[in-house]
């Protein structure tokens, strides 16, 4: 009787070790990647943050995000005075060429640069 008892244990947790396993295994597989970089305005080497992000997502084999929660410019969003959005135009052409990326732009202070909000927002959808 022991003997049976001894073998129900060891069948029984053989076989839970099992099922538990299948359960509960994870995979090592990541199925997205989300990249945060904040305040782009205050880069001071445009260029080499560049070439330093496309190297990064270049290598990346996940379906991937990157989120540039503001402040996005450090100057008054003018039509006629356009060079603090060079760096924002090129990291949107850059991620178009990725196609398991994306980019969301998140405003931050600075880049409400009118007083209110409402106006602000004027601002913004003024340059889409």
């Amino acid at each position: 009787m022991i003997i049976q008892c001894v073998k129900f244990l060891i069948l029984f947790s053989i076989l839970s070790s099992g099922i538990t396993n299948a359960l509960f295994a994870q995979e090592d597989k990541i199925l997205h990647r989300v990249y945060f970089f904040g305040n782009l305005a205050d880069v001071e080497d445009g260029q080499m943050f560049r070439s330093a992000l496309k190297t990064q997502l270049s290598s990346e084999k996940a379906d991937f995000s990157l989120i540039l929660n503001g402040d996005l410019v450090k100057t008054k969003i003018e039509k006629e005075n356009i060079e603090d959005l060079q760096n924002i135009f090129y990291l949107v052409d850059m991620i178009e060429d990725f196609s398991n990326g994306k980019l969301i732009l998140v405003p931050g202070d600075r880049d409400w640069n009118i007083g209110t909000m409402e106006k602000g927002v004027g601002k913004v959808v003024l340059f889409n």
